[in-house]
C-alpha cells in the first residue's frame, strides 16, 4: 500500500477506533501514538483554516490532546485486525 489515498482511507477506516500510529515528526523524531477520530470533546471554535491533503488530526489518547499524523512520514497502523508497516 503505497498510494497515499490508501494510507488516509486506512486511517479514517478506523470509524472512532482506538488504534496505534508511529511516525517521523517535523524534529526527526519517531512518535508513537495511541489515538482515535472523531473525539469532539474540548473543541472550540470553528476548526482549523488549512488543509493539508497527508495531514489528518487525531486525538492523542495519553496526552489527552489533538495532534496532526503526517502520512508521509508514517512508519506503522495498527487498528484491531489492520495493521500496515512501512517497507524497508
Amino acid at each position: 500500500m503505497n498510494n497515499m489515498n490508501e494510507l488516509k482511507q486506512m486511517v479514517l477506516g478506523s470509524k472512532g477506533k482506538f488504534f496505534v500510529v508511529e511516525f517521523i515528526k517535523k524534529d526527526k523524531s519517531l512518535r508513537r501514538m495511541r489515538a482515535r477520530l472523531g473525539v469532539k470533546k474540548g473543541l472550540t471554535g470553528t476548526g482549523r483554516s488549512w488543509e493539508k491533503d497527508n495531514l489528518i488530526t487525531v486525538y492523542d489518547m495519553e496526552a489527552h490532546q489533538y495532534r496532526n499524523v503526517n502520512l508521509d512520514t508514517l512508519k506503522s497502523f495498527k487498528c484491531g485486525n489492520v495493521v500496515w508497516k512501512e517497507n524497508i
